[in-house]
């Protein structure tokens, strides 16, 4: 019997077992958290990024891209991103990121300018960039539109826009010891300062705008006068040599003092003075009306320069403002013509109302009226044009010339001294002096033969002899003079006393003054027979002998 093979057990079939679902591990959560952060901060930044712009300045010293900072009264509000050479290959520009909270600094007018150490017109500045660094400083504008593109300044500014006050403009021929950054002074007191100039107008004038701070800018009015300040002032004129000093804060820069005379309302922005050179010109602020007025004149002009005042009187009533020469063809002569203005503001009208025509000073000219040159100062020799009236001048008229009175002139009385000095001169000429000259070499002889004779010795020794003699006599009368004195008031008394006694014999009411008038009377009878007697013997001497005939009467 086969055997029977053992079966194998019984093998279930295969049934699929699903498989498990594999979770998100949690190692992945790192990269998308920093994926998250990174988007995070990239909104957040593009977020607060605010505009782009552009600054174009001359040149890029000490800005550096990436490093540069742009601040607005020092907060940092943006940086440079980039520089680069402009269009024009002139000039730099640099372009600056700056943040969103800092976009309505941004706007028309904003200005923008470097800041860096500065040593000038009298200021020192940016010190602090020589550790930090240099950085870009801005100026809000006052406009509300928003602008990318801007020219930077090379210096800053004077005066910030957010600053109190008001700005001016003075009108001045010359900027003188001026400049940007000089002071502006009210009694003393800094208010303000200058803070740019414009190019010469049409006029010839030079436009300076200053800038004063509140309160002090209520101050100027439409009636403030504005001058110039100097720290020593020196003046050579026809007034002498005058000399001052004022400020010494002004020595490097000068500056502008004003005042505000009452009545004057408050100046607007931008309103326009005239500036002077000095506190002593103010006058000339109202002076409306000047008449020109040209005089030529025969002798020398040296000393007299424009700015030389004109006086009538000694009284200042205009200026010279032009010295010319010219050759007369027809005349064939050369004559100066000095060009001189009048103001007629100067002379107060009283009693009655002056004429606009000319007839006045017609009338003067009549009477005398000429323009003289006369020294202003012995120490400068500075000349200068008077007005007066010449006692015994020539007559002459006023004309017109040039659109200009022709006043007529008169020698001055340096040049009527020279002349007669001249005449003199002349009269010296003629005179004999070889022949005085030879008289007086005579004259001369005569004397040195005098002196060295004998008799002339002898003479001297006489005449010390009698000086000793008198200086004898004088003491001996200095001496008896006290008794001499005594004497002479004794004496005196007593012709008192027969003064007194003649008086009472011989008064108007003694009886002895009577006797003598009576005897006097007969003496006069007495001497008027005798003359009559010695008359007739005259004519008969024989009566003498024979007797008067026919008897005496």
């Amino acid at each position: 019997m086969t055997p029977t093979p053992p079966q194998e057990p019984k093998v279930p079939p295969a049934r699929p077992v699903p498989r498990a679902r594999k979770t998100f591990g949690i190692i992945w959560l790192v990269p998308v958290v920093a994926i998250g952060l990174a988007l995070w901060v990239a909104w957040t930044t593009w977020s607060s990024r605010g505009p782009q712009i552009t600054v174009t300045f001359q040149t890029a010293s000490g800005i550096e891209a990436g490093k540069t900072k742009l601040r607005y009264r020092d907060i940092e509000i943006g940086q440079v991103s980039a520089a680069t050479i402009g269009g024009d290959l002139k000039s730099v520009e640099v372009d600056i990121q700056v943040q969103a909270e800092a976009s309505g600094l941004i706007r028309e007018g904003s200005r923008f300018w470097v800041v860096r150490p500065r040593i000038g017109g009298g200021q020192v500045s940016g010190l602090e960039t020589l550790i930090s660094g240099a950085y870009i400083e801005v100026d809000p504008g006052e406009g509300g539109k928003l602008e990318t593109e801007f020219t930077g300044l090379e210096n800053p500014p004077r005066v910030r826009s957010d600053t109190p006050g008001r700005s001016f403009v003075l009108r001045t021929p010359t900027l003188g010891s001026l400049s940007i950054g000089s002071p502006v002074m009210f009694r003393g007191i800094t208010v303000g300062e200058i803070t740019d100039f414009d190019p010469p107008t049409e006029r010839g004038d030079l436009i300076l705008h200053l800038f004063v701070r509140q309160p002090y800018a209520e101050l100027v009015s439409t009636t403030s006068r504005f001058w110039r300040e100097r720290a020593f002032d020196f003046e050579l004129g026809a007034d002498g040599v005058q000399f001052s000093v004022g400020n010494v804060a002004t020595l490097l820069r000068g500056g502008v003092v004003f005042d505000s005379p009452q009545g004057g309302a408050p100046a607007e922005e931008e309103h326009a003075f005239n500036l002077f050179d000095s506190a002593g010109k103010l006058a000339e602020g109202t002076i409306t009306e000047r008449i020109p007025v040209i005089s030529y004149f025969d002798g020398s002009v040296r000393g007299l320069s424009p700015g030389a005042p004109v006086e009538l009187r000694g009284m200042p009533i205009g200026t010279v403002r032009e010295i010319g020469i010219e050759y007369d063809v027809a005349d064939r002569e050369i004559r100066i013509p000095v060009i001189y203005e009048i103001e007629p503001e100067r002379i107060r009208i009283v009693d009655g109302v002056l004429a606009k025509d000319l007839s006045a000073l017609a009338s003067f000219v009549q009477r005398g009226l000429r323009a003289q040159l006369a020294t202003g100062s012995l120490i400068t020799g500075q000349m200068m044009v008077t007005l007066d009236f010449v006692p015994g001048a020539p007559p002459a008229k006023i004309g017109q010339e040039r659109g200009m009175i022709r006043m007529p002139t008169a020698p001055s009385s340096l040049d009527t001294l020279e002349r007669s000095l001249t005449g003199i001169m002349e009269k010296i000429a003629t005179l004999p002096i070889d022949d005085l000259t030879e008289q007086l070499a005579v004259t001369a002889d005569a004397i040195a033969k005098i002196a060295g004779s004998g008799e002339l010795q002898e003479s001297l020794v006489n005449v010390n002899e009698v000086l000793t003699r008198l200086s004898t006599l004088a003491d001996n009368l200095n001496k008896a003079s006290v008794p001499a004195l005594a004497e002479l008031e004794r004496t005196t008394k007593a012709l008192g006393d027969a003064a007194r006694s003649a008086d009472t014999l011989m008064g108007p009411r003694s009886g002895t003054r009577q006797d003598i008038n009576v005897m006097l009377k007969e003496l006069t009878s007495a001497a008027r027979s005798i003359g009559n007697l010695a008359d007739y013997l005259e004519r008969h001497p024989e009566a003498l002998l024979r007797g008067k005939t026919g008897g005496y009467r």
